[in-house]
């Protein structure tokens, strides 16, 4: 029987090949099978480890994607109780000038009541000295 060379492509003509024997053939086409066998065995474990490195590299950009989202919410969460503490604060210093225009107003009220009680006693007594001038007849 008449094997064609392996090195024979599919372009080049069909010609006897001369060179090899049955067993030889053999022998080729087993160590080249077995060439392929390793090269396809070294891929998959190619594609094994770059399968991994890119788990781990997922992995620890979804690692680093939570520490960073933690990182905003935290700051987000301190921005709203910086804030609700300010607005209290703003409350309470509302509330205390109200309390304290409160109580300025009561004593510009007293005071106001007194000096009309002031003004009204003086009239009294600017009255009675009136009349008691035009009674003693020296006004």
């Amino acid at each position: 029987m008449v094997m064609k060379s392996p090195e024979a492509g599919l372009d080049s003509p069909s010609e006897p090949c001369t060179c090899l024997t049955q067993p030889q053939y053999s022998t080729k086409i087993t160590r080249m099978l077995k060439t392929v066998i390793h090269d396809d065995t070294k891929l998959q474990q190619d594609v094994k480890e770059f399968r991994n490195s890119f788990l781990m590299f997922l992995q620890s950009c979804q690692d680093e994607y939570q520490k960073c989202l933690s990182e905003v919410m935290a700051a987000v969460q301190r921005a709203q109780l910086n804030s609700i503490e300010a607005l209290q604060a703003c409350q309470s210093e509302a509330t205390h000038l109200q309390l304290c225009l409160q109580e300025l107003n009561s004593r510009y009220h007293l005071e106001q009541q007194r000096r009309r009680a002031l003004h009204n006693s003086l009239v009294v007594s600017a009255c009675i000295a009136i009349t008691v001038d035009q009674k003693l007849g020296t006004y």
